[in-house]
């Protein structure tokens, strides 16, 4: 019976670890680098904000703009207040649109900044002849993107950062959707799954006993007949 016991106290604990009190399944928010995205539109503009809501401390950051050319033209960014102790580099190359456009902070002083805010506005122009659709803005960046200085703050491991949806019919922006777009965290599925592993194992172990238990008894009363 103990060992039962013990059995169920291990799903409520892998119950209690694998579902958290708030619905976001992002793994270790507490040491994250967490950005959310707003935006303002028109018919054929769409202006994109980019905020920094939680910083734990960066050097450096490097995040490549991804966006559909053939339906949107960009049309360049202004730079916010936050992170103003870094430098600021963009690769927004005219001269050669099929090159990435990359946004690159750095520090000179080798610090961190951990300030919060907006970082940068977006400007996009809709092509006259864009096809109706879904279409995604957002980012791309490796886990080498996003830089600390050793012994300072070395939490700073995953990064969450949203993506806009912008849907288009009839050659005009209907409406935009922003979405969480996550790095380095751990999906609801995995976390299900993992449970449902955890409970498969202890139901299978439970059935077991009973079946031990069971037969040591009949062969015990079959001893004392």
């Amino acid at each position: 019976m103990k060992k039962i016991i013990g059995l169920f106290v291990a799903v409520l604990l892998l119950f209690s670890i694998a579902m958290p009190t708030n619905t976001v399944f992002a793994a270790s928010l507490s040491d994250s680098l967490i950005m959310r995205l707003t935006e303002t539109h028109t018919e054929s503009q769409i202006d994109i904000n980019v905020k920094l809501v939680k910083n734990t401390g960066v050097s450096g950051m490097t995040l490549e703009l991804f966006y559909n050319k053939d339906v949107l033209e960009y049309s360049g960014y202004e730079r916010g207040t936050a992170l103003d102790s870094l430098d600021l580099i963009s690769t927004n190359l005219d001269s050669d649109s099929t090159l990435p456009i990359k946004f690159n902070w750095y520090s000179q002083n080798v610090e961190n900044d951990f300030s919060t805010g907006n970082i940068l506005k977006l400007h996009f122009t809709l092509r006259p002849d864009a096809s109706s659709g879904e279409y995604e803005i957002g980012f791309k960046f490796n886990d080498g993107d996003i830089m600390y200085i050793e012994n300072s703050n070395t939490n700073t491991k995953s990064a969450i950062i949203d993506k806009a949806v912008v849907n288009i019919a009839d050659n005009k922006i209907s409406d935009t959707e922003i979405v969480e777009d996550s790095k380095g965290g751990m999906s609801a599925i995995l976390i299900i799954g993992i449970v449902a592993v955890a409970v498969s194992a202890v139901v299978a172990t439970i059935v077991v006993i009973f079946k031990i238990k069971k037969e040591k008894a009949r062969k015990k009363n079959w001893l004392e007949i």
